[in-house]
């Protein structure tokens, strides 16, 4: 009997704490929809004060997501260029990546984020190597 008088009340505080996280959010939602303050302000800014995250979380998070990105194509790009081999490596595939990380480059100087912009620099960089090299070798 106990058991099941625990699991109630777990499950009560539980939807006691949705609703109160619905309230909060439909709160900042108003907030963010109707003040000039919010209508004026960055929009990354404003989903960061949203969230239940501090902004220096967000932004290690943002920041080690990019480093490791970055990091990933290191040996990639080291093993094409020491071997000269591409064969696995699929054109279109390394094609469409390298479009892609322009794209964030270019997101990235919008909305003036440095990490995004640092990352995709060396990313675009070593993807860009790695399709010269697909191209030239085959």
């Amino acid at each position: 009997m106990r058991d099941d008088a625990m699991t109630l009340r777990a499950q009560k505080d539980q939807t006691e704490f949705r609703a109160r996280q619905k309230k909060r959010f439909a709160v900042l939602w108003f907030h963010f929809c109707h003040t000039e303050a919010a209508k004026t302000t960055d929009r990354f800014e404003t989903a960061i004060r949203m969230t239940a995250m501090p902004s220096g979380l967000v932004e290690a998070i943002g920041t080690a997501g990019a480093v490791l990105t970055t990091l990933c194509w290191v040996p990639q790009a080291a093993k094409i260029i020491r071997e000269r081999d591409t064969r696995a490596i699929s054109l279109p595939g390394t094609t469409l990546c390298v479009i892609g990380v322009l794209l964030w480059l270019v997101y990235g100087l919008a909305i003036v984020d440095g990490p995004l912009i640092g990352s995709s620099i060396v990313t675009f960089a070593m993807t860009f190597i790695i399709l010269v090299l697909k191209i030239r070798h085959g």
